[in-house]
């Protein structure tokens, strides 16, 4: 089953209630899932985020470091 956005939100919705419990629309009709845990839920809703390209909010930034080069040697893990 491909995943939707509703899908997630349905999902994110009952993580915030505190439910373990989802009911997802589907082709067939309704249908609904019992998780185990919360922690299930919340692994699931990070792999749903990844297949649907939505981010997690952690992407990183990396800043450079540079040096003009006069006589003072860079920081360690600077650029040259």
């Amino acid at each position: 089953m491909a995943w939707t956005t509703k899908d997630l939100a349905d999902l994110e919705e009952a993580i915030a209630s505190g439910a373990l419990s989802v009911r997802y629309q589907t082709e067939q009709g309704e249908r609904e899932v019992r998780y185990r845990s919360s922690a299930d839920m919340l692994a699931l809703r990070r792999l749903m985020r990844t297949r649907l390209g939505i981010s997690t909010g952690k992407d990183r930034v990396t800043y450079g470091t540079f040096a003009k080069g006069l006589g003072t040697p860079p920081k360690p893990g600077g650029a040259i």
